[in-house]
């Protein structure tokens, strides 16, 4: 599992590090990568994946108790960073989605399809496609809106249509529920740009960490990280467990997600919008290296 699957997806996160060590690649680099991401591989990747869902084929009893112990950990985290660690309300907003929203895009559903086949990965897809439109789709609304020096719901659709991200969603979502099939050339150009975000990502996020002084940072994103290791898996299992009745092997693709490291989205959204990354490039690099272990265990389960 750890050969096969997470290892070699997590490799390239090292790389981009050693990149950054040597000078290669300096933060601005990083900047502009992820400008590409941003506006290119991830408004193409949520698009051909809202657009593509198998939402008649859903479990959605399934989704909507994993989708309540993430947005438990969305309000826990969001509270420690602001309440106790005394962050800024928009980073503490993109720690609450980091630690919610796992990096299935980025790093559970390639480790998963590796390991188990596509056809296995409905259930990821799933989690993926919620947390686009729900998760990842309102924080971005919420950072909009944060942004804007004026607010009215004027500017605030203005800037939600310039959005590609956002607008990709919205144009997804109504393809989606309608099952339209899209034309195979434009399905080859949304594959095309959208295999590029993960490698993308996690590249940049190498880059940045490379820059950080580590030992600077342990204490908050260890916290943080043992939140996200250790509270998700157990809230996730307690939730779908509990109150769902599912077992194990019905869960086993969603315990994958709970025991995912920290969100690369929230790192990517704190570039674009021009939010401190020290607590959360951090507390993504020790959930990146302690996932090696849980996503293992979760998928050897």
């Amino acid at each position: 599992m750890f050969f096969d699957g997470v290892l070699p997806i997590s490799a390239i996160a090292g790389i981009g590090y050693l990149m950054g060590k040597r000078g290669v690649f300096d933060p601005n680099s990083a900047a502009v990568i992820n400008k590409f991401i941003f506006l290119t591989a991830i408004p193409a990747l949520n698009f051909r994946m809202v657009a593509n869902a198998p939402f008649d084929d859903f479990n959605w009893q399934l989704l909507i108790g994993f989708f309540i112990s993430e947005l438990s950990l969305y309000l826990i985290s969001f509270l420690i960073a602001h309440r106790i660690m005394r962050r800024e309300i928009k980073e503490s907003i993109l720690i609450g989605l980091a630690v919610s929203m796992g990096n299935h895009i980025l790093f559970v559903f390639p480790i998963a399809v590796a390991l188990f086949g596509e056809k296995a990965t409905q259930q990821i897809i799933g989690i993926i496609t919620l947390d686009s439109i729900i998760l990842f789709g309102g924080t971005i609304v919420i950072m909009e809106v944060l942004s804007s020096r004026v607010f009215s719901f004027a500017i605030l659709t203005q800037r939600i249509l310039k959005n590609p991200t956002l607008l990709a969603l919205f144009l997804g979502i109504p393809i989606g529920l309608m099952s339209v099939d899209i034309p195979q050339g434009v399905n080859v150009f949304l594959r095309f740009a959208s295999n590029l975000a993960a490698p993308c990502a996690l590249f940049s996020l190498g880059i940045v960490l490379s820059q950080i002084k580590i030992s600077d940072y342990i204490l908050m994103p260890t916290s943080i990280s043992a939140l996200k290791l250790v509270g998700h898996p157990l809230i996730a299992w307690i939730v779908l467990s509990g109150l769902f009745g599912f077992d194990l092997n019905d869960s086993k693709m969603a315990m994958m997600v709970a025991a995912a490291p920290c969100g690369a989205m929230g790192f990517v959204l704190a570039l674009n919008y021009g939010v401190r990354t020290d607590l959360i490039a951090p507390t993504i690099l020790f959930t990146t290296i302690g996932s090696l272990a849980t996503v293992t265990i979760a998928a050897s389960i």
